[in-house]
């Protein structure tokens, strides 16, 4: 079962976006540090906006990034689960584009849903 769902966008400027968010009055926070390829923005309790650097976008993403597109990403608790997640996303009709597998750590695959927009499904490192 999905456990959390988030955004993720593209940045040319990980500390840049920071700035700008916490000024905004979000909190922000720098998993890998302030000098690392991320930043998440929190929206709420549950909610959560991620950045990325422009060039691991591109590793993780199945389209070229761009202003107009958005990344969304959900969690579940095992690999399997990734699995059995994307076999349903095949026969509803959706298209796997990055089937379950390592991506650099973290166990995912890639799909879009019928109307072409993009989703990760992944299994969040402990």
């Amino acid at each position: 079962m999905v456990q959390s769902m988030w955004l993720n966008f593209a940045t040319k400027s990980v500390a840049d976006t920071g700035k700008f968010f916490r000024k905004l009055g979000f909190e922000v926070s720098y998993p890998q540090g302030e000098d690392g390829p991320i930043v998440d923005v929190r929206l709420g309790k549950n909610g959560q906006i991620v950045y990325f650097a422009e060039d691991v976008f591109a590793m993780m993403a199945p389209f070229q990034a761009s202003t107009t597109e958005v990344l969304v990403s959900m969690d579940v608790a095992t690999p399997n689960e990734v699995e059995v997640f994307l076999d349903k996303v095949a026969e509803a009709g959706g298209c796997v584009n990055s089937p379950a597998g390592d991506r650099g750590g973290i166990f995912g695959g890639a799909f879009e849903d019928l109307d072409g927009h993009h989703f990760t499904i992944i299994v969040m490192p402990d």
